[in-house]
């Protein structure tokens, strides 16, 4: 925010730092626009945390008393008085002809005819050719400076829905003509014989003729919701970069403080510490300060998609609405985006003095002291909004797109004493089932803290482990095995204890506990049973009729309340438990599906006896192959993921080999 206009930029908003619009006064002769002294007013609302009386001017802190303190705050800016004297000269000087921005660094005049918007330039006839015939160029938004002044003029507003352009953003020869309501997508005819060919549900534009303005007002609505948290992230991040400076200067002050009563040798130490210092905090500051910018920029970017977003709703169309509310969308998914992976880059949060203890032996020492950093914890500006923007978007964080970036990388491998066909994740402890190297009927359990690799409670079993779950609550661990039992444990102080067993099950294969419940598949059903009891009961029906031969996978889709197993027919369905099925995925990639696993993001991923891991988009509509080989398995068994859902274990033959999944 500005904190200060110059006489010779009296037009500009101290706020926007854009040409005013509206001008409003306050009594300290202060002018802004109306929308951002507005949106100002109810940010200083939202900071206090309680009902205004009154607010300062954002430029000299002036207290202003509003004349309608009754009425809502935010009318308050609508009753401010408006700038006359200003709103004339504005008039005028929307009169002055503009000069080309080229030809003026050649200290040439020429009267400007077109505007482009990416690079916020003016140009005449002769330089709109140059810029017209540079490819990197080609996409930008061009419009003739005749038609904004008339706009203008004629609404009295800003024209902003005048650069809605309807070239398609990926051929940019082409002019948006459809809207595909299977991807949510607008279209040209080349996209249409090329992406959406198949798709069943695709409209004109121009045939739209049932467009309402709902959509745009609760796109407003949420953007208002949008703007309120990037506020506070923006305030946030302020504060945290002020303490970190606060940090740097309070060990400057100590560093000088300790080396007042040391003599020559201390002073040499000492200039060689405040030169790491400066270097390290200069370092580390520009970090912080790069943070904040980003999310100042990104309210900047939002707050104008709020004015254009209310310049639509005024004075366009309902095709100008409709078409700026789906780029809109995607605009402002990117830029969130974008925000995160500079966010979630490491940077320093505080910074603490350690003063060397052992400054008497000074001569025998090489450095004054260290400086200490203690780096932040990754966050996502989705985290600081209440709705998630992806809702707001109607985006899905794992779409058809999404799983293109998805990588895999592999971090470490663990050998084991056995053949290992199972894993899953209690706490802190990865739990590792499977036979005997002997090829007996014995089986063997291990719970082992991958951090420094070692095994912190193992037993053998009666028959050797098909599939793992654990219930994390009552630290209950079931397995099933090749006969009808389901085996129950208890892991207690390094202990496994046998607890129960349930016999009778009908050869179970993968299992997996949701709300209070251990389902099981078995042949050809999928059954439940309460983790506090032991009768079964039947869910429904499932194409696994060969559960004496096949490994089947289950896992639980915490996030969208689901159940995902896998078939005779290398499908992988997603279903609730109740057997209403949201999707049932397979294709010729797919072939003798073991294992399939979720993480709290949503992530499917499925493991194949062939060693091969694909990933399946959220709403199972497509399929990426994540890797076509391991480290050391040559057979895999099983896959799960840890409680961050972000690293991945496989099994198989006798290791269980570590994956980073990165997006």
């Amino acid at each position: 925010m500005a904190t200060a206009v110059n006489e010779s930029d009296i037009f500009t908003c101290p706020i926007c730092l854009e040409k005013l619009k509206s001008p409003k006064s306050l009594p300290c002769s202060h002018s802004f626009c109306e929308v951002c002294i507005g949106e100002f007013i109810l940010s200083t609302e939202r900071r206090t945390g309680h009902t205004l009386s009154n607010y300062p001017c954002p430029v000299c802190d002036l207290v202003v008393t509003p004349s309608n303190l009754g009425d809502e705050t935010s009318q308050w800016a609508s009753s401010l008085p408006q700038n006359v004297t200003l709103s004339a000269q504005l008039d005028q000087s929307e009169t002055t002809k503009q000069e080309c921005h080229l030809c003026k660094t050649e200290s040439i005049q020429h009267v400007a005819t077109h505007w482009c918007r990416d690079c916020s330039d003016a140009f005449c006839d002769n330089c709109l050719r140059i810029h017209n015939r540079m490819k990197i160029l080609g996409d930008h938004k061009v419009v003739k400076i005749e038609d904004i002044s008339t706009t203008n003029c004629a609404s009295g507003g800003e024209s902003d829905f005048c650069f809605i352009s309807y070239k398609c953003s990926v051929h940019n020869s082409k002019m948006l003509e459809a809207f595909c309501f299977d991807h949510q997508e607008l279209c040209c005819v080349l996209c249409l014989t090329l992406q959406h060919r198949k798709c069943e549900n695709i409209k004109a534009i121009e045939e739209m003729t049932d467009l309402s303005s709902d959509g745009i007002e609760s796109f407003e609505s949420k953007l208002k919701e949008v703007i309120a948290k990037v506020d506070e992230l923006v305030e946030e991040r302020k504060n945290k970069h002020e303490k970190l400076e606060s940090y740097f200067k309070d060990i400057e002050l100590a560093a000088k403080t300790s080396a007042a009563s040391i003599k020559d040798r201390i002073d040499v130490l000492l200039s060689s510490f405040l030169e790491e210092l400066r270097l390290t905090g200069n370092e580390h500051k520009s970090v912080s300060k790069e943070k904040l910018k980003t999310v100042e920029n990104l309210m900047s970017s939002v707050v104008s998609l709020m004015n254009t977003t209310k310049s639509v709703q005024v004075y366009g169309s309902l095709i100008q609405m409709f078409v700026h509310l789906n780029k809109s969308k995607s605009e402002l998914k990117y830029k969130v985006q974008e925000t995160n992976k500079i966010l979630n880059a490491d940077s320093v949060e505080e910074a603490i003095f350690a003063i060397n203890e052992q400054l008497h032996q000074v001569e025998k020492e090489d450095q004054f002291g260290k400086i200490e950093v203690y780096c932040n914890v990754p966050i996502k500006v989705n985290s600081k909004v209440p709705i998630e923007l992806n809702k707001v978007l109607n985006v899905n964080p794992l779409d058809i797109d999404t799983i293109q970036s998805i990588k895999l990388r592999h971090k470490k491998t663990m050998s084991f004493a056995f053949y290992v066909n199972a894993i899953c994740i209690m706490d802190n402890v990865i739990l590792v089932g499977g036979r005997a190297i002997d090829l007996s009927l014995k089986g063997e359990l291990n719970a082992v803290d991958w951090v420094n690799g070692t095994c912190v409670a193992n037993t053998t079993c009666e028959q050797f482990i098909k599939r793992l779950a654990c219930d994390t609550e009552s630290l209950t661990i079931f397995f099933s095995s090749y006969s009808s039992t389901i085996h129950t444990f208890k892991l207690q102080e390094g202990i496994f204890k046998s607890h129960k067993k349930k016999e009778n099950c009908r050869n179970p294969a993968g299992l997996c506990i949701f709300d209070g419940f251990m389902y099981i598949i078995t042949e050809n059903e999928l059954q439940k049973m309460n983790i506090k009891e032991t009768d079964l009961q039947k869910c429904f029906n499932t194409n696994t009729k060969k559960c004496s031969l096949n490994q089947y996978g289950l896992a639980t889709d915490l996030k969208n309340k689901r159940l995902l197993y896998t078939s005779d027919t290398d499908e992988v369905v997603a279903t609730t438990t109740d057997g209403s099925e949201h999707f049932c995925y397979t294709d010729e990639h797919m072939k003798n599906i073991v294992a399939v696993a979720v993480n709290n993001q949503g992530c499917i991923v499925a493991c194949d006896q062939t060693r091969t891991l694909h990933v399946i988009s959220e709403d199972g509509k497509k399929r990426k192959t994540l890797s076509d080989k391991f480290d050391k398995i040559k057979e895999s068994k099983d896959v799960c993921f840890d409680k961050s859902g972000t690293i991945l274990y496989i099994c198989g033959d006798q290791f269980v080999e570590e994956y980073e999944i990165l997006y």
